[in-house]
């Protein structure tokens, strides 16, 4: 309130709703009264329900004349709206708590921000106008009339009441958010243990498979052991080449893989078989090109990885099938890789598991009852 000469100014907030985030929200804006002897005049930026009321005649015993009692009808009115928009701010919560557990989105905790929000601004705005009203109740330049005194008095309940309802509703919307946020955490940790869950199951049959690539070696060097040592010897050489051979098999898969789970997670099917054929081939023509060098090159490669001259011909006899074999071995280790890729974990472990048993079988037929030698082995 500020009292001049000639006139006086009663300044308070009053509800209105404005366009947030492209939604309709709640906030406040000034509205001046100023007295004067003769005229009132009101001052608002909106065009406000508080004063529409008044203008319509729809409010009991308005008259112009009783200044005081015209004042504090508007003081009335919008603390009564006050409490009609604090109970729609309260039906919004209630809707977006009613859908709490059921279809629960990250919009609706944005919803519930702009809520508190709202509750924010009415707090502030309900406090400052129960000071204004306070300053009344001692106001004694214009007349008032024991009936304005009355309606002064139920202004300052009804304004409490608003700030009461403000304060419990902002507790309610506090305990709605702690919910929500309880309920989405829990859906995430259950969506982690499920992705988790699924993530151990595909991990066993990959698991297997690179233990099963492993027995290949290992059948190889046990039988062969029984050759010699020199033989034995062989196996662990020539090992190198076939890890190089991995490398270059997995640089093509892994690669290939991961172009082919974007384009089957974007439901684009037709282009992920084109990368997965792009990869395929790639892979037999990499695998003929390094086979062409390595066999053309054997001995000196040989010399390379380490053979002594002991072992020279068994490494050699060994490498010979296996570079040999070079492309169809890397497109199994890339069409691998893409079954992991697509998630057919299980496949690709079948297929590498199926190659040990065989492995292990015909090593010993190969190797003894044909009397190839190390040549069996890596044939086998």
């Amino acid at each position: 309130i500020e009292l001049q000469d000639g006139y006086t100014l009663i300044l308070v907030d009053i509800p209105t709703v404005e366009i947030r985030h492209e939604k309709q929200s709640y906030t406040t804006i000034p509205l001046g009264i100023i007295l004067t002897q003769d005229v009132i005049v009101t001052v608002c930026t909106d065009d406000t329900p508080v004063l529409q009321n008044l203008v319509n005649n729809r409010v009991k015993e308005f008259s112009t004349k009783k200044k005081m009692r015209f004042v504090y009808q508007i003081l009335f009115r919008t603390a009564t709206n006050y409490q009609m928009n604090l109970r729609v701010i309260d039906k919004k919560r209630t809707e977006i708590e009613e859908r709490i557990g059921k279809n629960t989105e990250d919009i609706d905790l944005i919803d519930l921000h702009e809520l508190e929000s709202t509750l924010v601004y009415f707090a502030t705005s309900l406090r400052a106008n129960g000071v204004v009203l306070d300053r009344l109740t001692r106001y004694k330049r214009l007349e008032q009339y024991p009936e304005d005194k009355e309606l002064l008095g139920d202004v300052i309940v009804e304004n409490r009441q608003a700030i009461e309802m403000t304060s419990i509703y902002r507790d309610i919307i506090n305990g709605t958010r702690e919910l929500m946020s309880s309920v989405i955490d829990n859906r995430l940790n259950n969506v982690m243990k499920y992705l988790t869950s699924i993530t151990l199951v595909m991990a066993i049959p990959t698991i297997i498979s690179m233990l099963i690539t492993n027995v290949y070696n290992m059948a190889d060097t046990f039988f062969v052991s029984q050759i010699g040592t020199s033989a034995s010897g062989a196996v662990g050489v020539i090992f190198s080449a076939m890890a190089i051979i991995q490398a270059f098999s997995f640089m093509i898969g892994m690669g290939s893989g991961t172009h082919v789970s974007q384009a089957l997670g974007a439901g684009d099917r037709e282009r992920a078989d084109r990368y997965a054929s792009t990869a395929f081939f790639t892979a037999f023509l990499v695998g003929i090109l390094l086979a062409f060098v390595s066999l053309t090159h054997i001995d000196a490669i040989v010399r390379f990885l380490g053979s002594t001259p002991t072992i020279a011909p068994y490494a050699k006899a060994y490498a010979t099938y296996i570079f040999y074999a070079m492309p169809f071995m890397m497109c199994s280790f890339v069409m691998n890789n893409l079954l992991r890729f697509e998630g057919l974990t299980l496949y690709g472990m079948v297929g590498i598991t199926t190659g040990g048993i065989l492995n292990i079988i015909l090593d010993p037929i190969f190797i003894f009852a044909l009397n190839m030698g190390t040549a069996g082995a890596a044939l086998a």
